[in-house]
């Protein structure tokens, strides 16, 4: 089954088996570092610890941000 959701405003086909997919799943299937990224889901932020228990539905929105080291030699 596909399902379309946005991705950092990006429309995404991701393939499921059963129809329904977690946050977890959508990481996975974008081939997404888990460790480095922070998820939005809507404009709630997910913490690390639900995106396993959390669902994803057909059209939802979800911003996926990678962080950043580094900084400034000011």
């Amino acid at each position: 089954m596909i399902m379309l959701l946005t991705v950092n405003g990006t429309v995404r086909e991701l393939s499921t088996v059963s129809g329904a997919c977690t946050i977890d799943d959508v990481l996975l299937a974008l081939c997404v570092r888990k460790e480095i990224v922070a998820v939005a889901q809507g404009n709630t932020v997910v913490p690390r610890s639900q995106w396993g228990d959390t669902l994803v539905s057909e059209g939802e929105c979800i911003e996926i941000v990678h962080f950043v080291g580094g900084g400034s030699d000011l």
